[in-house]
């Protein structure tokens, strides 16, 4: 718990600063890259979950200090076969 709270304080939002930049920088609308849905909007949005920034801390998610990469994967989860993915797997720990 105490290294996750470190990561969520110091490394998190570096990272997260990073990849909201490239975001800016190359994506176009809702993309990561150019203005086509790529492996790179699925990879951040991976990102994104297994480090739980869109949801850690629940009243005030880290997520929403990086609002390119919060609305990228809004996008992605819109996409029909990632919501239906997303809709039947199975709830597993991190």
């Amino acid at each position: 718990a105490a290294k996750k709270a470190e990561f969520m304080k110091t490394d998190a939002p570096k990272y997260l600063g990073f990849l909201d930049d490239l975001v800016k920088a190359g994506g176009h609308g809702h993309f990561a890259v150019g203005n086509a849905f790529t492996v790179a909007d699925l990879l951040l949005y991976v990102y994104v979950e297994a480090s739980q920034a869109q949801k850690t801390p629940i009243e005030s998610p880290l997520l929403a200090n990086y609002t390119r990469l919060a609305n990228n994967r809004k996008y992605v989860e819109q996409i029909p076969n990632i919501a239906a993915y997303l809709a039947s797997r199975p709830v597993t720990p991190i």
